[in-house]
């Protein structure tokens, strides 16, 4: 949708000579901030369970097929909609704006860092981290 504005274009003896116009591409204004209201409930979202800890890692079993024996845990994230609630956002409300905001890797971190918690525990744990993260050398060491 475009706006146009038109104004009269006046020669010196104050006469109108001409009509401007100027046209503004509404759409693309509003794709814009609501792009940015995106971005900033989403980096608050994120912050915000960061500083509460309010994510939350569930061990999901993994049993060798052949034995059925238990093997180990892949752990999974979820967020709590409170502080001391109950109730869980699932990884699809949260980390699909994270990645697309470049928040992702405080959300790795923070996995990352409960899994050497628990790792350093004597569990066997397994965690899935984004590709931003693996494939940045600085994530790595």
């Amino acid at each position: 949708m475009l706006l146009t504005v038109r104004f009269p274009l006046f020669d010196e003896r104050g006469a109108i000579e001409a009509v401007g116009a100027m046209s503004t591409d509404i759409t693309e204004r509003q794709l814009e901030e609501r792009s940015r209201r995106e971005r900033l409930q989403c980096s608050e979202l994120i912050h915000e369970a960061l500083a509460q800890d309010r994510f939350v890692l569930y061990g999901q079993p993994i049993v060798n097929v052949a034995s059925m024996q238990f093997a180990r845990f892949e752990l999974l994230i979820r967020m709590r909609k409170t502080r001391d609630g109950d109730e869980l956002m699932v990884p699809g409300e949260f980390l699909p704006g994270a990645e697309r905001f470049g928040l992702i890797q405080l959300v790795d971190r923070w996995v990352i860092a409960r899994a050497v918690k628990l790792a350093a525990d004597g569990h066997c744990v397994e965690v899935n981290l984004s590709a931003k993260t693996i494939c940045d050398p600085m994530q790595v060491t």
